[in-house]
């Protein structure tokens, strides 16, 4: 959906190759047999670091540490419809208290040194910490985001 985007938003000459699975598609960019692609860091990290694909922008909406000067997709003038992101949800009855001790604990976690390197550098992903309210604020844009995204491209169920 995002190169989809790009081509139509940015008139790109891409030219989609469908690959049967990801990592395919992750192999042919990787050898060259294509050019360009959109693919997770923690899926491409190890490539990036060995030279062998060059990022050309970040879809965060900040910049990646272990990549510093790789651009976000913003920075360069292009404002994606939607974001990758992972969170925690609870059931709708759990107690408010409940959930605010739960956030209150999972930011300390994120925010610690050791878990920063270990885990979260690692594998490429930047934490983006906030209240359960301010989660549910984006999930809410993301909803109204990903249903514009799916409308400019036409898509539509099969």
């Amino acid at each position: 959906m995002y190169q989809e985007y790009l081509k139509r938003s940015r008139n790109a000459p891409f030219y989609p190759v469908p690959y049967k699975t990801p990592p395919q598609a992750n192999q042919a960019l990787i050898t060259g047999e294509s050019q360009v692609g959109v693919n997770a860091l923690p899926t491409m990290g190890v490539h990036i670091k060995s030279g062998k694909v060059r990022p050309l922008a970040v879809t965060t909406s900040r910049r990646v540490d272990w990549l510093p000067n790789v651009p976000t997709f913003e920075e360069e003038g292009i404002k994606l419809p939607l974001r990758t992101w992972f969170g925690y949800h609870y059931p709708i009855a759990t107690p408010r208290e409940l959930v605010q001790r739960m956030n209150m604990e999972m930011r300390r976690v994120m925010e610690h040194p050791d878990y920063r390197v270990k885990i979260m550098e690692r594998i490429g992903l930047t934490p983006n910490l906030g209240t359960p309210e301010e989660f549910d604020g984006f999930i809410r844009n993301q909803l109204q985001q990903v249903a514009e995204l799916v409308a400019y491209l036409g898509i539509k169920p099969e």
